[in-house]
């Protein structure tokens, strides 16, 4: 349970500076709100993306023809989507899905980077901005990165999320292909197995 005071910002500093017309700003940082908007923002992506990995992982306990809880050992200490699109190709060739899937797979992997890494900026410090002084400007949203604050809006952290349900849909998409090539596969195979390691 959230104490009565859950709403206060917890982290957060103040700086004094002049501006180059000498007059005296104070910048005041602090940490999001709970009732900040872009906190539901920011877990929702986090959320979306962790579907995207999961569709995956679905895609790789095919592959190895496992029951979902022992396939579960080893995809739950795979850390990010590159890791699994690797295990997906792998596993692909070993059971003999089409070059074609595989270099779907390959053009998926491609061009997740992009969206990954705005994913990943979920982790950065956020905070809220405010500026006192000759002009009392709205507070901005920021992130903390490497290279400093950027303020970042609403609008930006959605379209972060429309892009990664763009690959939710993608990554349900190449499933399908492999699960119906998969049942080819395992169909036409005397034994039902395939690949050298019979699975």
């Amino acid at each position: 349970m959230l104490e009565k005071n859950h709403e206060k910002p917890l982290a957060g500093h103040v700086d004094f500076f002049e501006n180059i017309l000498g007059e005296s700003i104070v910048r005041i940082q602090s940490s999001l709100q709970g009732n900040h908007p872009c906190n539901a923002l920011i877990g929702r992506v986090a959320s979306e993306w962790t579907h995207f990995e999961h569709i995956l992982d679905e895609i790789i306990w095919d592959l190895a023809h496992l029951p979902e809880e022992t396939a579960l050992c080893i995809t739950g200490h795979i850390m990010g989507a590159t890791p699994r699109f690797k295990m997906i190709a792998s596993l692909g060739e070993l059971v003999g899905v089409s070059e074609d899937l595989l270099k779907k797979t390959q053009k998926l992997k491609s061009q997740q980077y992009e969206v990954a890494e705005q994913r990943n900026r979920v982790h950065d410090p956020w905070f809220v901005v405010e500026e006192r002084g000759a002009k009392n400007l709205p507070p901005l949203t920021t992130q903390l990165k490497s290279s400093g604050y950027f303020a970042i809006s609403e609008t930006e952290i959605t379209k972060t999320l429309t892009e990664i349900r763009k690959f939710v849909t993608r990554a349900v998409d190449l499933q399908v292909e492999y699960r119906q090539q998969l049942y080819a596969l395992r169909k036409n195979s005397p034994t039902g197995d395939l690949g050298s390691a019979g699975i």
